[in-house]
C-alpha cells in the first residue's frame, strides 16, 4: 500500500504579501517579494526540503498568498480562502498536510481552523500546524468613562 504524499502549507505574515503594497516598498529592490521564505523555491523551502524524506512530503503548488495587509478583514478573507482551497480539499480528497505560518499568517490559520470546526470538518488529516511570532490578539470591548459613568446612575 503507498501512502498519501503530505503536503505541507507555507503562509506569509503582514506586508509579504505580492498584493500589499508595503511589501513593495518595504522590501525594497534588494529582495523582490516574489522571493520570500514562503515561495516554493526559497532558501527555506529548501531547506525544509532537505530534512524531510522525499518521498512523503510535497510544497503546496498553488502557494497560498493573501494580502499581506495589516488588517483584520483581509486576515478574515484569507482565512476563509485558507479553509475553502486548501483544509476542506484535503480532508475531502484524505490528503495529509502541515501548515507552517509565520505573523499574522499564524492567526489566519488559527481562524481557518476554527471554520472548519465550526463547519463540521473534520480535521482528521492535519498533521501539524506551526506558527512563528504570531501576535495571537483577543478582543474585547472597550468601556468608555460615559458607558462607565451612566451604569453607576
Amino acid at each position: 500500500m503507498k501512502l498519501a504524499r503530505e503536503k505541507l502549507v507555507l503562509i506569509h505574515g503582514t506586508f509579504a504579501g505580492s498584493d500589499s503594497k508595503v511589501a513593495q516598498t518595504y522590501m525594497g529592490s534588494e529582495q523582490p517579494v516574489e522571493d520570500q521564505w514562503w515561495q516554493l523555491q526559497s532558501t527555506f523551502s529548501a531547506a525544509i526540503s532537505s530534512r524531510l524524506p522525499q518521498q512523503q512530503f510535497d510544497f503546496e503548488e498553488d502557494v497560498f498568498q493573501w494580502s499581506g495587509e495589516n488588517s483584520e478583514s483581509h486576515r478574515r478573507r484569507a482565512a476563509q480562502h485558507l479553509y475553502q482551497n486548501y483544509i476542506k480539499l484535503y480532508e475531502t480528497e484524505n490528503t495529509p498536510y502541515h501548515i507552517i505560518a509565520h505573523s499574522h499568517g499564524g492567526n489566519i490559520t488559527a481562524m481557518a481552523l476554527s471554520l472548519a470546526e465550526k463547519s463540521g470538518t473534520s480535521l482528521q488529516n492535519l498533521r501539524s500546524w506551526t506558527t512563528v511570532g504570531t501576535p495571537f490578539l483577543t478582543f474585547r470591548p472597550r468601556i468608555r468613562f460615559f458607558s462607565l459613568a451612566l451604569s453607576l446612575i
